[in-house]
């Protein structure tokens, strides 16, 4: 069903390829701007309501096309917002919008907002774990770098306040940026076992984290 979900995202998104010419165009650049009225309104709001955006997106879409947006568009566009609405406020549907962290914007209603919101927090726990668990590996590898790279600046300072042939005023800032560099160091020394810690425990959560019929 997920698959069927995302399947119908993608092809309404080719069958609103006039909507992304718009907001290409939007910025001035490329080709004149399409004209309102031309424009598939039922096509673009249904992939809006697909993706969940609040019925406000119209405004928008009005700001990238050219021409006055006749009422009919209007009527157009909730139409296919509401239809693509009915889509997106199910389970599946709030599943995939969790996991992949998009946000909520409390368009559903009712009992189908209850059961969406049960499958999204699903899904966004799960990427919450895998996305603090990414952020930790990158933030370790760049702390580890960090150290072998304060550990080798030290070593050539330490060596500047050594040298006998050294200015008083080149040891002073020797010295100073050893302070630096030791200081430096210690903190990294206590942040990447914290950081090492962090993501064992996430590891450990993803393994036991017990995937649903929608994994």
């Amino acid at each position: 069903m997920r698959w069927v979900v995302l399947g119908s995202l993608f092809a309404l998104a080719a069958c609103a390829s006039d909507g992304g010419e718009v907001a290409a165009t939007a910025s001035g650049k490329g080709a004149p701007l399409s004209k309102c009225a031309d424009l598939d309104w039922v096509s673009l709001g249904q992939r809006d309501g697909l993706y969940g955006e609040a019925p406000q997106k119209l405004d928008e879409r009005a700001a990238e096309c050219a021409g006055p947006l006749l009422a009919s568009n209007t009527e157009d566009y909730h139409r296919g917002w509401t239809r693509g609405l009915a889509t997106y406020c199910t389970p599946d549907a709030g599943y995939d919008a969790g996991r992949n962290g998009r946000d909520y914007r409390g368009v559903c209603a009712g009992e189908s907002e209850d059961v969406f919101l049960a499958e999204y927090q699903r899904g966004r726990r799960l990427f919450d774990m895998t996305d603090g668990l990414a952020k930790n590996r990158a933030a370790l590898a760049t702390a580890r770098a960090n150290l072998a790279s304060d550990r080798f600046e030290l070593k050539r300072e330490l060596d500047r306040v050594a040298d006998i042939d050294a200015t008083p005023e080149d040891k002073g800032k020797a010295i100073e940026k050893v302070a630096n560099y030791r200081l430096s160091i210690s903190r990294l020394e206590d942040e990447i076992p914290r950081l090492e810690a962090a993501i064992e425990a996430a590891e450990t959560a993803l393994k036991a984290h017990q995937p649903t019929r929608r994994e």
